[in-house]
């Protein structure tokens, strides 16, 4: 961030003044019970009317008339209203709930795999900053930090983090026991948002890709044309061309890089294929037959043949990061694909079809187990002959015929 202070840029010169007086900046997050409006007076001795959404040791979150939020550093407030805040802050818990953000309950290894998942636009879109000085925008919804560099809509902020918001409730209802936790003292994921692609390549982004996600700071860089978004001078606007699917592959390694930090390369890549290329229409992801939808994804790499040419099963399951995104396109290409293959079978195709051994594996991996000792379960007793093919077959059953290459 730029700059800590936010001149704001809303309408009504007093109500403007006595925000920027006051000096917005990030607040703790968190859905405690709203308090009665009541007048706020800020050092200077402007005031406002408000009600309290939350508060933390430093700050507090007031709803405004207008019903838009905005987060107050409580050295900025006249000693009477940080007195009320501190009361507020140790009265019931009905008052204050945990300063934590809406946790959508996750799925156990024991619940059923889903037909489909929806998030609707979430109404819970709150104005961090506006701050047109330093070009620092942000917003948040219930699980999501967006860092923009120009003043998004209410209308774009929605219905784009609709998508990210359907992300986290796909990975939430699979039956895969994720934790979705942000990590690193944060309370919500964090995206950086860039209008122009030359600073989304220099602030790490890779040519020709609709997103990243940064190992090191935990965040998702996206150039705003990946979201569906045009900028048209100072305005952010829809564009019919909708959401390139890669952003959502960056999400779920973002959503999911804490706890599968000791998972090998395909089940990364290939878990975060998955939700990627699952048919998504109007914030609801469908699941329903996934093997067939899988061999639609692949078939269009196919380039009209009727085989399609990967890795062994063997050199996959044994393959890391160097050498897996090292070489030409499309060599890497089939092994995103067969990662994909592989995680597919492991949920859908392999044993009863429930994804026994995967969850039994991914279990292991959480409890510390090394992961060529984890690997037993995927396993399951065959010998490497077996599981390839059995890995075969059933691709062939669903009308994929796979050759292996020694790449």
């Amino acid at each position: 961030m730029k700059g800590r202070k936010l001149m704001c840029r809303l309408a009504g010169a007093f109500l403007c003044g006595w925000l920027a007086a006051a000096g917005m900046c990030l607040g703790q997050t968190g859905d405690g019970a709203e308090n009665s409006d009541r007048t706020w007076t800020n050092r200077e001795g402007k005031t406002i009317r408000g009600s309290v959404v939350r508060a933390s040791e430093t700050e507090v979150v007031l709803r405004l008339d207008n019903g838009r939020t905005y987060t107050i550093p409580l050295e900025t407030l006249s000693k009477p209203d940080q007195s009320y805040v501190s009361s507020w802050r140790i009265a019931p818990a009905a008052n204050n709930a945990a300063a934590l953000p809406k946790s959508r309950p996750t799925a156990g290894f024991d619940a059923p795999w889903p037909k489909d998942v929806i998030a609707k636009a979430t109404e819970n879109v709150e104005v961090v900053e506006e701050n047109a000085d330093t070009e620092s925008y942000i917003y948040r919804s219930d699980h999501f930090e967006f860092v923009a560099d120009i003043r998004l809509s209410n209308t774009v902020i929605k219905e784009f983090s609709r998508i990210f918001e359907a992300t986290y409730a796909a990975l939430a209802a699979l039956p895969l026991d994720h934790k979705l936790a942000p990590g690193r003292n944060r309370q919500h994921f964090r995206t950086r948002l860039f209008s122009d692609i030359n600073d989304y390549y220099e602030a790490g982004g890779r040519v020709n890709t609709g997103g990243i996600y940064m190992g090191q700071s935990g965040e998702v860089l996206i150039p705003m044309s990946s979201l569906g978004l045009r900028v048209v001078g100072r305005r952010v606007t829809l564009d019919p061309k909708g959401i390139n699917n890669t952003l959502m592959h960056e999400l779920v390694h973002q959503l999911t890089a804490l706890e599968r930090r000791n998972a090998p390369t395909w089940y990364v890549e290939g878990s975060a294929d998955y939700i990627a290329s699952a048919p998504f229409r109007s914030g609801r992801f469908f699941f329903e037959d996934r093997a067939e939808k899988v061999v639609e994804s692949v078939e269009h790499n196919m380039g009209g043949k009727d085989t399609f040419e990967i890795p062994s099963v063997a050199k996959m399951l044994d393959m890391g990061p160097r050498e897996f995104y090292f070489g030409e396109d499309d060599t890497i290409m089939r092994r995103y694909r067969a990662s994909l293959l592989l995680v597919t079978f492991f949920f859908h195709l392999d044993g009863r079809g429930h994804g026994e051994g995967i969850k039994a594996y991914l279990s292991a991996l959480a409890e510390g187990e090394r992961e060529l000792k984890a690997r037993e379960h995927l396993f399951a007793g065959r010998s490497m002959e077996k599981l390839t093919s059995d890995f075969v077959a059933a691709w062939k059953e669903a009308d994929l015929e796979l050759v292996f290459t020694p790449n």
